[in-house]
């Protein structure tokens, strides 16, 4: 009964939502936090940054993080087939339709709408997940360092990405050596 409700989840969040993995995020933590308490937030936020940070299809590693954490292997192969069914049959016959019908006015205007109601999905998700996981003061100015340094100053995300690991490596560096970390 519950894969059969995480693979109705899962499969819902990929019919309805576009733009990837982000998109689904608030409906999924709406599903799976609140309604069925799946998962606690901490739990899912934290399966949520890990799928962000791993190469792939973010909704797919997620999925298969739920799945295997709620139902083990049964539960990550119905997560992932339910991910996996709503994308692959939507471009099947987005591809086919794209080709046989005119590219018009209304056929720009939908794709139009749906990228702008892509990026609120987007926005929902950054703006929950920054309440759960920005709650100290560091945290939060570093956030604000991070757009400013994107937005206003145009430093490429990769460069972000390589001074995020250096800062990372010297703080578990500090840790470990001035603070006593590494002691057993």
């Amino acid at each position: 009964m519950v894969i059969w409700h995480l693979f109705r989840i899962f499969f819902i969040s990929g019919l309805l939502t576009f733009s990837g993995g982000i998109a689904m995020i608030p409906m999924l933590h709406t599903e799976l936090v609140t309604k069925s308490n799946y998962l606690t937030e901490e739990e899912f936020y934290y399966y949520t940054a890990i799928s962000q940070t791993l190469p792939g299809v973010i909704s797919l590693t997620l999925a298969c993080f739920v799945g295997k954490k709620i139902k083990g292997w049964r539960g990550l192969i119905a997560c992932a087939l339910a991910v996996i069914l709503p994308a692959y049959s939507i471009m099947l016959i987005l591809t086919i339709l794209y080709h046989s019908l005119p590219q018009n006015g209304a056929i720009d205007g939908v794709f139009t709408a749906v990228r702008a109601t892509a990026g609120v999905f987007v926005l929902e998700a950054s703006l929950n997940m920054g309440r759960i996981t920005a709650k100290t003061t560091r945290k939060v100015m570093v956030v604000i360092g991070v757009v400013f340094a994107v937005y206003v100053l145009n430093i490429s995300v990769l460069t972000i990405i390589g001074l995020t690991f250096i800062y990372a490596i010297l703080l578990s560096a500090y840790d470990y050596f001035w603070r006593g970390g590494g002691r057993a």
